[in-house]
């Protein structure tokens, strides 16, 4: 949208300025200065110099965009080399009425398989806000967190912030019945540099056999 009244610009001077100088010729020819051809050179590179300047802070607005965001990975991890992460994502469309708070398990699912995932922010910006969320299914699913030797879970505004190449661990417990009928999820994630540029990025978690994958959308 900032760019419109630029682009505007740039069409109304090659208009207006041949009509400008048709009312100069016809109105003033006492005093004209230069020829026509001169200020149709002129307007030449009057109209070229215009667009180069529109060009370059285009070209410019979009590169300082892209690096004032956050760029952030989730890589899966063995969750046989791991112990589960001090911080449980848990992804459900219905109310978790029995939550195991010592061994961090929902009864009702048992048994059900739990990811353990890398969150990295590889820009060089603070990453603030990040959410992650599950996409693409009936309705949007916000996690609840639970935080170890915690006895309760509970929804956050977001669930962590990362200063540039820094990383934490997190596990997801994704009710079986979200998975079993969409084997093919979506991970929405969300973060705000402190520049206040949001950035957005999908990822695809696959359930499979033996676990689950990931993919970028």
């Amino acid at each position: 949208m900032r760019f419109i009244p630029l682009i505007v610009i740039a069409i109304l001077i090659p208009i207006l300025t041949p009509l400008c100088i048709n009312l100069y010729i016809a109105y003033v020819p006492g005093l004209k200065v230069g020829s026509i051809d001169g200020w149709l050179s002129y307007l030449g590179g009057y109209s070229g110099g215009i667009l180069a300047f529109l060009s370059a802070y285009t070209l410019f607005y979009k590169q300082k965009s892209i690096s004032d965001r956050c760029w952030i990975t989730l890589n899966m991890l063995d969750i046989s080399e791991h112990n589960e992460p001090r911080m449980a994502a848990i992804y459900s469309n219905s109310t978790i009425n029995n939550f195991d708070f010592l061994n961090r398990s929902v009864k009702e699912w048992e048994p059900y398989g739990v990811a353990i995932v890398e969150i990295k922010n590889v820009s060089k910006n603070y990453a603030k806000n990040i959410r992650i969320e599950l996409i693409g299914l009936d309705q949007r699913i916000e996690p609840l967190m639970h935080i170890e030797n915690s006895d309760k879970i509970r929804k956050y505004a977001h669930i962590s912030e990362l200063e540039a190449s820094a990383n934490f661990k997190l596990a997801l417990h994704i009710d079986p019945s979200i998975y079993k009928s969409n084997p093919e999820l979506t991970l929405k994630i969300t973060s705000q540099s402190i520049y206040n540029v949001s950035n957005s990025q999908n990822i695809k978690l696959r359930h499979i056999e033996d676990g689950f994958s990931l993919s970028l959308e």
